[in-house]
């Protein structure tokens, strides 16, 4: 095997390393990815749960402050009546007697009485008022709340699907780099079988075929373009290549000054075969 041959293999091998390696960083992140998912949806669930029992809490609150300030209403209707009647008593017995100054008095008072629990009732509905407004505004706070962990979940869930896409991408690529391993050692070992192991091979002479015929017998002659002032000898065996694909092998049975004859060996031939002109053409 040439040099560019080890080459390639050790590149292959190299790729299927880094292939691997990606593989698993990515799906070990997907694996956290679904993990945080799984977390941040279990989250959700508590969040929505805790917020819903905050909201009918709230709605609560809500209503009995209604309640409470509709009650307090009510007492400060019923107060500005009794006081519009106290005011009508007063009238009418400062106009039927001025001298009783004893109800006269009492009438004042009541009248100072109904008027100081007129005002405590505004105040206190003005403070129900006010719950009721903060109760609403921590409503619209979980809503928001709620909305932002839904928006959160579905960015996530999304990162996941893409990550899920680039796993099967290089699922992809992992098996056609498995398919040409495969391959590459298919041939190996038939070189082997042939001739050995390739440690401490060396490379010759180098060229092309110019020519491919076809003879008796179904025998297959390559011309190649180096001879004997290439140093080729009879017997040489030349490997035939195009590109990056294998074709076969071929033995020199004729040399000349710049040529030489060689037959294909049609028992191995390679995934690249036959053989075509302008195939590369090298020494094992």
């Amino acid at each position: 095997m040439s040099s560019m041959a080890k080459i390639f293999v050790v590149v292959n091998l190299l790729l299927i390393v880094a292939v691997f390696g990606a593989a698993a960083v990515l799906l070990g992140a997907q694996d956290d990815y679904r993990g945080n998912l799984v977390e941040l949806e279990q989250k959700s669930r508590e969040t929505r749960d805790k917020l819903q029992g905050d909201i009918a809490r709230l709605k609560g609150q809500v209503s009995a402050q209604v309640q409470k300030a509709s009650a307090e209403q009510a007492r400060a209707d019923d107060a500005e009546a009794r006081l519009e009647i106290a005011s009508a008593s007063l009238d009418k017995a400062q106009q039927a007697n001025a001298s009783k100054d004893t109800s006269n008095e009492r009438l004042t008072g009541e009248l100072g009485s109904l008027r100081k629990l007129y005002e405590n009732q505004q105040q206190v509905l003005t403070a129900a008022q006010s719950d009721a407004k903060e109760a609403s505004e921590n409503f619209v706070d979980k809503n928001k709340a709620w909305e932002e962990v839904v928006r959160q979940a579905a960015s996530l869930e999304v990162r996941v699907t893409e990550l899920d896409d680039s796993v099967r991408s290089l699922q992809a690529d992992k098996k056609k780099v498995e398919d040409e391993l495969r391959d590459c050692q298919f041939w190996l070992g038939k070189y082997r079988e042939r001739h050995g192991d390739i440690a401490g091979i060396t490379t010759g002479a180098e060229g092309r075929v110019l020519e491919v015929r076809e003879a008796a017998g179904g025998v297959v002659l390559l011309v190649l373009s180096v001879g004997r002032d290439d140093s080729v000898s009879v017997g040489d065996e030349y490997r035939i290549s195009r590109g990056s694909s294998f074709v076969g092998f071929a033995k020199v049975t004729r040399v000349l000054k710049d040529k030489a004859v060689a037959e294909f060996d049609t028992q191995f031939p390679g995934n690249g075969a036959p053989a075509r002109n302008g195939d590369r053409a090298y020494t094992k």
